[in-house]
């Protein structure tokens, strides 16, 4: 039958498109880590792959096509946790199969799209084929800037970026380990400890070890900084804010750089957790600082609702989170002051002073202008 050859030839032909283009991606995704498909730019990448594998039945027995849990198996996945997974009924499955994967070291995006190609789902590759070229840009991009920034000395705040190795060629993201805290205890990759029989017969090896790592010259500590503080801000406070931290985090003569955080700059690492970020790192801050702008003020009344926009930055959105926070420490300490220092705008000043809603907010009330900004900076260093 020509019709019926006609139709077999063109479904021959498809399917050698789609072969084609699911090992020519995973050449491409070799060495991007899987975790990038939970930054902001990759989870649009994971949406698609979500969409298509979880639409598909999880019946082994009766499934022609395979599902999440093929996926999952092909991927590395123990039994168990293929039956947590399905356990799990308020969360997608095959988003939950990819984030247990990708909290391997060595677990490559590749990995994922052969995993795919050998189950025959063509479909998800094609639909996610877009994204993930997208995602190896903004990788490749990252791992750039990363690198500029570490060549200057230079980091937002000490200790918050991830010190995952980097030698071995595959490019990962800041946020891994926050990625793996994520994770449901039942799919986390549990460290064991080492017996105490063990530990005495390595005693010898271990002293060896030890002795030859003290014996090496220490890298210096590129991360330092003296103090840390973070900043909140509202819309109209956004480039005030980048310009503050750009003349806090400057050296000052024998003082370290003041470490600056700014949610906006770690976006891998808050968009996973972004109330728990906030609430992990508040209390670490030597200081936090208010960009008083009337849209801030304006945010953080109650009486009245902000529009925000997924396009301004991550800070935003949160104000008023972070502004609670404020208030209820400022109540644990006995109405004490320690904690914060606002920043008013020098073509906001007189507007500002005037409104109500700063005369009545006693954890604004210890501010300097934005011209007076250097003077705050030396109080803030030399703070015992």
């Amino acid at each position: 039958n020509p019709e019926l050859e006609k139709i077999r030839t063109e479904v021959l032909h498809s399917k050698g498109e789609d072969e084609k283009l699911a090992k020519n991606v995973a050449s491409q995704l070799s060495t991007i880590h899987a975790a990038y498909l939970f930054s902001g730019c990759g989870r649009s990448a994971l949406a698609q792959i979500c969409t298509v594998i979880s639409s598909t039945p999880a019946c082994s027995n009766t499934a022609v096509t395979s599902s999440w849990k093929d996926l999952g198996f092909q991927l590395g996945l123990t039994f168990h946790q293929i039956c947590c997974i399905e356990n799990y009924k308020y969360s997608d499955c095959t988003e939950n199969v990819l984030k247990t994967y990708a909290q391997n070291m060595n677990a490559t995006l590749d990995k994922v799209i052969m995993a795919l190609y050998e189950l025959k789902r063509y479909d998800a590759v094609s639909m996610a084929y877009p994204y993930l070229l997208a995602l190896e840009k903004y990788a490749r991009r990252e791992q750039v800037v990363r690198t500029e920034e570490e060549d200057s000395g230079y980091h937002s705040v000490d200790g918050l970026e991830s010190v995952e190795p980097t030698h071995d060629g595959i490019l990962r993201p800041s946020g891994l380990r926050h990625l793996r805290s994520q994770l449901y205890i039942t799919l986390r990759n549990l460290e064991i400890p080492v017996s105490d029989q063990t530990t005495h017969d390595n005693k010898i090896e271990d002293n060896h070890q030890q002795a030859m790592i003290a014996n090496r010259p220490r890298p210096q500590n590129k991360n330092k900084c003296s103090k840390r503080v973070m900043l909140t801000f509202a819309k109209d406070g956004e480039k005030i804010a980048y310009n503050v931290a750009a003349q806090l985090r400057k050296a000052r003569g024998q003082y370290l750089p003041i470490g600056v955080l700014i949610l906006d700059e770690h976006t891998e690492l808050v968009e996973a957790n972004p109330e728990q970020f906030i609430t992990h790192y508040f209390p670490q801050m030597d200081y936090i600082i208010p960009i008083i702008t009337p849209k801030y003020l304006e945010t953080i009344d109650k009486n009245s609702v902000s529009e925000t926009s997924l396009s301004s930055a991550i800070d935003t959105r949160y104000v008023q989170m972070i502004h609670t926070l404020m208030v209820k420490y400022y109540v644990g300490n006995s109405c004490r002051n320690d904690k914060f220092r606002s920043i008013i705008p020098d073509c906001h000043v007189n507007s500002i002073l005037k409104d109500t809603r700063m005369k009545r907010d006693l954890v604004l009330q210890a501010f300097v202008t934005e011209s007076k900004l250097e003077t705050l900076a030396m109080r803030i260093l030399k703070k015992k």
